[in-house]
């Protein structure tokens, strides 16, 4: 049997709640205060990626190709788009889009509310590198992504501008 290396199922917390993920699809909320479970959703897919989260929703990716997200409050599925790579880091919830980064150099925003692709920005990376993929990080209205080619990329998040570009 092959094993599977999934890396990226940190947890997040966002609006009092911590939501994390584990490899065979489950999605979890719990109370950051008192621990008590809040709900858990199964999404049946095999999840490497995530969770990323805001006060309204709770986004995971899977080695397939699929991003998930969820309702923050009931756990409820949103929707449900895939975006043609293996998505090994959590997605970044920002205040307008869903920022996701997969394993072939591909950064994307995707609408809150359908998951509708608004912009797509590809960085040439190294036919040979570890397995493992950064996680975007958001900063107001600005997308920030390192890639295996060595740059570090800031994006506008609103239409997938390059801000600036440095090599590391």
């Amino acid at each position: 049997q092959k094993e599977v290396m999934r890396l990226g199922l940190g947890v997040a917390v966002a609006g009092g709640r911590v939501y994390a993920a584990s490899h065979d699809g489950d999605v979890a909320a719990i109370d950051a205060a008192s621990g008590r479970s809040l709900w858990r959703t199964r999404t049946k897919a095999p999840l490497a990626g995530g969770a990323g989260a805001s006060e309204a929703l709770v986004v995971v990716g899977s080695n397939d190709g699929d991003v998930i997200a969820l309702d923050a409050g009931s756990g409820a599925e949103r929707w449900r788009v895939r975006v043609g790579g293996e998505v090994l880091a959590a997605p970044a919830v920002a205040a307008s889009a869903v920022i996701v980064r997969t394993v072939d150099g591909r950064v994307r925003s995707l609408s809150l509310e359908d998951g509708k692709e608004l912009w797509m920005n590809e960085q040439a990376v190294p036919r040979l590198s570890l397995r493992g993929t950064a996680a975007p990080v958001v900063a107001g209205d600005v997308a920030v992504c390192g890639f295996d080619n060595g740059k570090v990329v800031a994006f506008a998040v609103g239409n997938g501008d390059i801000l600036w570009e440095t090599a590391v």
